[in-house]
């Protein structure tokens, strides 16, 4: 009988302790193995994409430094238009001066004027003024007729205001009363 050729059998004389120290061995120097790879694959790859790091690097800060001059220079621009702008609004302002002869209007000085005569009691709704004759119209609420009647006395004794007229309906009722006042000012004040 012929005999068939067996395979090799290896079989582990070792004792179980060693085993298990052999198999941590193994273990250890397979990670070993891929950690070496993997680190030298990282620094390879960290070193290879170096050059574009600092490629994109530069060319972001030319961009940036490009747009901080292309902004500047917008608002440079925008500048220079405000101020044509501003300068052409002064000439046509001018020019409308010296064609008008537009003059300080003393209307603020009338309406202060009355408005350190009125008590507290009295509340002004409007006030007219009229340039060509000087004719101020005021109209207004009162709180008694009395109060009415020092303001309108108030009127009569200031200087530069004439022609004090208040409507018969103006003192018809004793409280709440709404009331007009007429009166004008003088030439000579007018004349300033």
């Amino acid at each position: 009988m012929k005999s068939t050729p067996t395979l090799p059998q290896s079989l582990n004389l070792l004792p179980e302790e060693d085993r298990k120290r052999i198999g941590r061995e193994r273990l250890w120097r397979y990670l070993t193995v891929v950690y070496s790879f993997t680190a030298a694959f990282l620094v390879m790859g960290a070193t290879l994409l170096l050059p574009t790091y600092f490629f994109l690097f530069f060319q972001y800060r030319s961009i940036a430094d490009q747009l901080a001059a292309a902004q500047l220079n917008a608002d440079s621009e925008q500048t220079q238009k405000t101020e044509l702008l501003i300068k052409g609004t002064n000439t046509k302002l001018q020019r409308l001066a010296a064609q008008h002869a537009l003059a300080a209007s003393p209307v603020t000085q009338y309406l202060q004027d009355v408005i350190t005569r009125v008590p507290p009691t009295i509340t002004l709704l409007s006030f007219a003024y009229e340039q060509q004759t000087g004719a101020i119209t005021l109209q207004g609420n009162a709180a008694t007729r009395e109060d009415l009647l020092t303001f309108i006395n108030k009127l009569r004794a200031h200087q530069d205001f004439s022609h004090v007229e208040s409507p018969v309906t103006n003192i018809l009722k004793e409280r709440d009363i709404l009331f007009t006042i007429s009166f004008t000012v003088s030439e000579r004040k007018r004349a300033l």
